[in-house]
């Protein structure tokens, strides 16, 4: 029995030598793919750390400025917006309200620049110009508040606000908002969500709140020229535009359950 299976080992050692050779090969094979991968992932670990911090960074800047959409409504300074552009309107119709003198001072502190809302132009923020200029030419801001154009369609019935006023803490907060959609760390889910967000802000102020003013000076115009009394309740304008505009409570509560999940926050660990 043993002489016979030496000699059958001996007539197949070629065979089993190539069995053999393929069986090393393929051991080889496998420890130099499992050698590559761990060393592949020893020289990436380092940026992959790093990668998880800077998202991590910035998952917790989202947390703290989609808070909720009261507090977000309050970083806007939309409340000081609907009253500075109310009382802007209104003066351009000539009406006087009363604390005048104080709303001027509080529109020239405050005001730091605009929203074209003009229809049929395309959006545009700018910085406002001191002085006012147009082509070239010096204006006094009294000649933007007094425009004979304005005045006019006022006459037909007609009104068509060209600038939505804002201020400087809009624009601090929007700028904030803008710079976390664009960072390159923002996973793609909540990507989404933060533009739709920032869409409704514009939508807000240029559609919302332009159909509100506009309303208003109309009203208030028929009402000086038939001469009759009447008072302007900026809380009562802000209370209208505040029912009016879009509601982002669900999107950011979805914002906030994503960056949950995102940095583990309930992870039992």
């Amino acid at each position: 029995m043993g002489s016979d299976l030496i000699k059958w080992l001996w007539d197949n050692l070629s065979a089993i030598k190539d069995i053999l050779w393929i069986i090393f090969t393929l051991i080889a094979t496998i420890i130099a793919v499992l050698t590559y991968k761990r060393a592949r992932y020893t020289i990436l670990q380092p940026l992959r750390s790093e990668v998880i911090k800077r998202q991590t960074d910035l998952l917790i800047e989202v947390m703290e400025g989609f808070s909720d959409d009261n507090r977000m409504m309050k970083n806007l300074d939309l409340f000081q917006i609907v009253t500075l552009n109310t009382y802007k309107i209104l003066t351009q119709c000539g009406c006087t309200l009363s604390g005048s003198e104080i709303l001027q001072k509080e529109c020239e502190k405050n005001l730091v620049g605009g929203l074209i809302v003009k229809r049929g132009n395309q959006l545009e923020m700018f910085e406002k110009p001191e002085p006012f200029q147009v082509a070239g030419k010096k204006m006094e801001k009294t000649d933007i508040d007094f425009d004979e154009g304005f005045y006019a369609d006022l006459k037909e019935g007609k009104i068509d606000i060209e600038i939505i006023y804002l201020t400087g803490r809009y624009y601090e907060s929007m700028k904030k908002y803008q710079n976390l959609l664009d960072d390159t760390f923002l996973p793609k889910e909540m990507r989404a969500l933060l533009e739709q967000i920032i869409r409704n802000i514009y939508d807000d102020i240029t559609v919302t709140l332009k159909q509100i003013l506009e309303n208003v000076a109309l009203n208030a115009y028929e009402k000086r020229k038939n001469n009759e009394k009447f008072s302007v309740n900026t809380v009562g304008i802000y209370n209208e535009f505040n029912e009016k505009r879009h509601d982002n409570s669900r999107l950011i509560g979805e914002v906030r359950e994503k960056t949950r999940d995102y940095l583990m926050i309930d992870k039992k660990w």
